[in-house]
């Protein structure tokens, strides 16, 4: 995924950031509240697992030296309960050690202070590129849902959706021809086996997708186009 206008990509998202240092911590809420809904911040790593638990968190930044509770203590008691979200641990110097003990929780970035705008730009595109799951068994369909072709699923918010057996068979055969068109006939082949056989049977199965992959405030993933069949369009 392209990422264009960083400026907008987190305007519906929340950052938990965590730092003991009050000046910085500070800097870094003004900065960051730039690009996000709502910036929480938390100045030791207790703090910070309490807050991660009572807000809706969708990312997550956090120094590596902290009282009571450091960054790895945090971040692998954030693993703990969310395996995906992306975290960065910021360092006031490069610490191999330290970096490599924290690789197996698959973090998003690590950072030496003292960082840079041009660094938390880069971070930002990092964040957006994790969130959005660039990875090859997952499709997006658009900024909050997914389909997984691993295991065969489609999700919303990272909560799997459920879907009939003729409802999944119109939405692989979309995602596996995203951005391009599918004809009405070639859905109703595509899910003869369900006896959905009419223009119409199609038109009321679509129907029934797009109701349960609707967000509000984001249009619909699947478009009509007039007379021809329907599509996903590529994000």
């Amino acid at each position: 995924m392209k990422i264009e206008n960083i400026e907008e990509e987190f305007k519906e998202f929340n950052i938990l950031i965590a730092d003991d240092n009050n000046e910085l911590l500070k800097s870094m809420e003004s900065i960051f509240s730039i690009f996000f809904k709502d910036v929480i911040t938390a100045k030791n790593g207790k703090d910070a697992l309490k807050k991660f638990r009572d807000r809706k968190v969708d990312f997550v930044l956090t120094d590596y030296i902290m009282p009571e509770m450091n960054g790895e203590e945090l971040c692998e008691n954030i693993r703990k309960i969310d395996s995906s979200i992306p975290i960065a641990v910021m360092s006031n110097y490069s610490d191999r050690e330290r970096l490599l003990k924290m690789i197996p929780m698959n973090l998003t970035d690590y950072l030496v202070k003292p960082i840079e705008y041009n660094e938390i730009m880069e971070l930002l595109k990092k964040f957006a590129n994790r969130y959005y799951g660039i990875q090859e068994d997952k499709i997006m369909i658009n900024k909050k849902t997914f389909y997984d072709t691993q295991e065969k699923t489609l999700l919303i918010n990272n909560e799997p959706i459920k879907l009939s057996k003729s409802e999944l068979a119109v939405l692989e055969i979309l995602v596996a021809k995203i951005g391009s068109v599918v004809s009405t006939d070639e859905i109703a082949i595509s899910v003869d086996e369900f006896e959905v056989k009419s223009e119409q049977a199609v038109k009321n199965l679509i129907h029934r997708v797009r109701k349960k992959i609707k967000i509000d405030g984001i249009e619909d993933a699947i478009v009509n186009v007039q007379g021809i069949g329907y599509t996903i369009k590529k994000t």
